[in-house]
């Protein structure tokens, strides 16, 4: 499968947190990276408790503070709070190396959705995810989960107006990721 607005996010991302020290954007292979990045529901490494993969991970040292997923083709709300959901049940993640990492700092769980290929009047659609991004944050935090945000961000996938949207999803992470810090 062609992943092309994974790549070019993946690589937006990554850059435009490249100067910032002790930040750390991993990518999944969809996305430009070498690795899987795997969430698991305890503190024990195995296909047993592991729930999912996500897409993009950003980390203040050790400390996850995003999670984005990017969906290219299929934008259903089932699809949309599946992703959502199995990330919130998730207590730890794996950077593809060494040992377990918990998930124990408030988190932004973002969801970048591909609306190039609607096939129903977009209009529509994008208020049924302006929807179901309001019905999530009613619901935040589920549980023990360290999901406090929740956002969705609806692309043309990677062609123009992408640097437009690229530049509002960069300046959120980045307000979302500095914010935190001074809490």
């Amino acid at each position: 499968m062609d992943h092309v607005l994974h790549e070019t996010l993946g690589k937006t991302i990554r850059d435009s947190f490249s100067g910032e020290p002790g930040y750390k954007v991993m990518l999944d292979s969809a996305c430009g990276g070498q690795t899987i990045l795997p969430l698991f529901i305890s503190d024990k490494k195995g296909n047993e408790t592991e729930i999912c993969d996500v897409d993009i991970l950003i980390a203040k040292d050790i400390k996850v503070k995003a999670i984005i997923e990017i969906e290219e083709s299929d934008v259903t709300p089932n699809q949309i709070c599946g992703k959502f959901l199995t990330s919130a049940l998730a207590s730890c993640y794996s950077d593809g190396k060494g040992p377990l990492h918990d998930l124990n700092s408030p988190i932004a769980f973002i969801q970048v959705l591909d609306k190039s290929k609607l096939n129903v009047p977009p209009a529509k659609k994008l208020k049924q995810w302006d929807n179901l991004e309001e019905a999530m944050c009613r619901i935040l935090p589920v549980g023990n989960s360290q999901i406090s945000v929740y956002k969705i961000f609806g692309f043309n996938g990677p062609e123009d107006p992408y640097e437009k949207q690229a530049a509002l999803l960069i300046g959120f992470l980045k307000g979302w990721c500095y914010s935190i810090l001074n809490k």
